[in-house]
């Protein structure tokens, strides 16, 4: 019912990954590469997240969530390993190209200011991140989806639990289906894998038919109705295991409202440790984490 109204069409998607295979039930509009001479996929991981994003509905093999959108390859990495140079050069490719959605199905534990500012140039030019939790099954959500401007996605089963792989935490965002999931792969062949690698692009096609549906839609908007339309799971209401819940698409609804978040941290001055009169107290408002806090000489968080 809602490929009758809206597939994705004329919304353009970038999934930075191993790159993307040529397959008859992929439709690749172009792309780019940092690591060879060409955007195509010789691993099979960048392959199978595109085909859950906009594997054709062309009445073979299977169907993506968006099955329409213009779909780019930018290839950051050869294998499952990668330089984050790479995947910075990839998000100022996406800004320069003018996508409307990034796709990320990576991860890694340290924090970088640098990659953190180039995503936040992209969001500030209407881009919707998002990325996968990571696959660790600890309360430790991977960067990039740690990030307030990426939204971080979980995993689910088939009966909507948490996948025990699916990593959790406080920047849990979304969930979705994340276990055995057939999907597009080498040698124009389908494959059974798992993984928050794809859970991500379930929410990214999705927020591609909410972008196709209603182009005027800013990313901050489509990201408040992914949160807004899920399907609550776990404990009422936002929690860190499920997020907000499981990604659902309903084009019918009209509910953009953006809730800001309110966070609250103590910093103390390192020469009088924890020693009441000289506690520094500050509130950081909206979407942001400790990252984002600009500390005065000699606090620490």
């Amino acid at each position: 019912s809602v490929w009758n109204v809206s597939n994705g069409s004329d919304v353009k998607v970038a999934v930075l990954d191993t790159g993307i295979a040529q397959h008859n039930d992929l439709s690749i509009s172009g792309g780019v590469s940092f690591v060879d001479d060409n955007y195509y996929d010789s691993n099979g991981h960048g392959t199978s997240v595109a085909g859950v994003i906009a594997a054709l509905l062309n009445d073979e093999g299977l169907a993506g969530v968006a099955p329409s959108v213009d779909l780019y390859s930018v290839k950051i990495m050869q294998s499952s390993v990668g330089d984050l140079s790479n995947a910075i050069a990839g998000i100022e490719w996406a800004i320069n190209n003018s996508m409307d959605i990034v796709s990320m199905s990576f991860g890694f534990n340290s924090y970088s200011q640098i990659f953190k500012e180039v995503l936040q140039t992209a969001y500030n030019n209407n881009i919707l991140l998002i990325a996968a939790s990571g696959n660790e099954g600890t309360e430790n959500i991977l960067y990039p989806a740690k990030y307030d401007t990426v939204i971080a996605v979980g995993a689910t089963t088939a009966d909507d639990n948490l996948a025990s792989f699916s990593s959790y935490g406080f920047e849990q965002e979304l969930v979705a289906p994340g276990v055995d999931i057939n999907s597009t792969s080498l040698g124009n062949s389908y494959s059974i894998s798992s993984g928050t690698s794809l859970s991500a692009p379930h929410v990214a096609g999705v927020a591609a038919l909410i972008k196709s549906y209603n182009k005027s839609l800013t990313n901050e908007q489509i990201r408040a109705k992914l949160r807004n339309d899920a399907l609550d799971l776990g404990t009422a209401g936002k929690d860190d295991l499920f997020g907000y819940g499981l990604v659902q698409v309903n084009l019918n609804t009209s509910n953009f409202t953006f809730v800001k978040e309110t966070y609250y941290y103590e910093v103390y001055n390192i020469t009088n440790y924890f020693k009441d009169p000289n506690k520094y107290e500050l509130w950081k408002a909206a979407n942001g984490t400790v990252d984002d806090i600009d500390f005065a000489n000699g606090y620490y968080w």
